[in-house]
């Protein structure tokens, strides 16, 4: 058990190593320009449609967060011992962490201007919005030439967000309002399937090929 556990502490250690490089390499230029603009559409205007403006706000954040995992190496480094899944995990909770303080500064500025309002139901949209944009990414990359999937995803979480300015049909994948009665558990549902789908979409490429190649050897044994 001993020996479990120290091999346990060396894997973190080498994981947290890899943090540093690996999100170096990410454009982050898309979602930092963004988050600027969106800043500032948030605090300008009136305060009558500043909460209207900090959904939109959120949602284009969102859509720009698709692009940081774009990987112009992804080929290259698909051998590589860091796996998919580690390099991406750490794309994903640097992600994760400049998002939560944008929107963090982004709230404050909206509650110092129209005081306080319902907070859970934008919140968990924003969450939603950019796990759907980063799965879309992911599975674009894997379908496509694992370089680039980030427009995908934000062409993706527009035509989301666009829907639910339609009248509210029950079909939209998307609900109308966040706060609205029974949304809470449509977004938590749509979550749920985009966290699927980024997890299936960041399986480790290097072992696929292996599997398929075994695969067709037992059958030309066997024949």
């Amino acid at each position: 058990m001993m020996t479990s556990m120290v091999g346990d502490a060396t894997r973190w250690r080498q994981a947290i190593a890899l943090a540093l490089p690996s999100t170096r390499v990410v454009k982050w230029q898309p979602m930092a320009q963004v988050m600027l603009f969106a800043t500032l559409f948030v605090i300008l205007g009136s305060s009558a449609g500043l909460l209207q403006r900090l959904s939109m706000a959120g949602v284009a954040v969102a859509a720009a967060s698709a692009f940081v995992l774009d990987d112009t190496a992804a080929i290259t480094l698909a051998a590589v011992p860091t796996s998919l899944p580690v390099r991406r995990f750490w794309r994903v909770a640097a992600t994760v962490v400049a998002i939560t303080l944008w929107w963090s500064a982004a709230v404050a500025v909206a509650t110092h201007r129209v005081g306080s309002f319902p907070l859970r139901g934008r919140a968990l949209e924003l969450i939603v919005f950019v796990t759907t944009a980063l799965a879309v990414s992911a599975i674009a990359s894997t379908v496509g030439d694992r370089i680039e999937g980030g427009i995908a995803g934000a062409v993706i979480v527009g035509v989301c967000y666009g829907l639910t300015l339609l009248p509210p049909w029950r079909w939209l994948p998307f609900p109308a309002h966040p706060d609205a009665a029974g949304a809470h558990m449509r977004l938590l549902m749509i979550l749920a399937g985009a966290l699927t789908l980024l997890t299936w979409a960041s399986r480790d490429p290097a072992r696929r090929p292996l599997r398929r190649e075994s695969t067709s050897r037992r059958h030309h044994s066997a024949t």
